[in-house]
């Protein structure tokens, strides 16, 4: 749905020539021959179109991401020996790192307007996923 939107107020790439025409292959139902009318590509062809929703909004959502990735390390007990811990361990952990998604036009093809239901992969006005940072230390004694 942000495609349809953003093709209506004309601020796509396809949107860019207000002064190009097409001619849309196909038959004529009215008299069986090839279609030889020429449309223009205007302001107007783009609202009344290129902004409903439908099959030309349809995009491969296919992608792939790196979710989360933690890195740990636990201090050797024979290290702590002349300190108050018992155990030592520090840990960084990085969400939402990296994305791939090269037939989607969209932030995150994961991201949905309404979830899990029937409204499943519709985007408008979506918010793209956060990318995070956490630091951990963890002391026992």
């Amino acid at each position: 749905m942000d495609g349809h939107y953003l093709d209506f107020y004309g601020t796509t790439k396809k949107t860019e020539d207000r002064t190009a025409t097409k001619v849309f292959d196909g038959i004529r139902e009215s008299d069986g021959t090839v279609n030889t009318t020429v449309v223009k590509l205007d302001q107007k062809y783009y609202q009344n179109n290129e902004s409903v929703v439908d099959e030309t909004g349809v995009e491969d959502g296919t992608y792939y991401k790196l979710r989360q990735v933690t890195l740990a390390y636990n201090f050797n007990p024979s290290l702590l020996k002349r300190t108050p811990f018992k155990g030592l361990s520090i840990a960084a952990t990085g969400r939402n790192l990296w994305i791939y998604a090269p037939h989607y036009t969209g932030s995150d093809p994961e991201v949905s307007l309404y979830g899990t239901g029937n409204g499943a992969s519709f985007t408008n006005f979506v918010t793209p996923t956060n990318r995070s940072y956490n630091f951990a230390i963890k002391a026992t004694f």
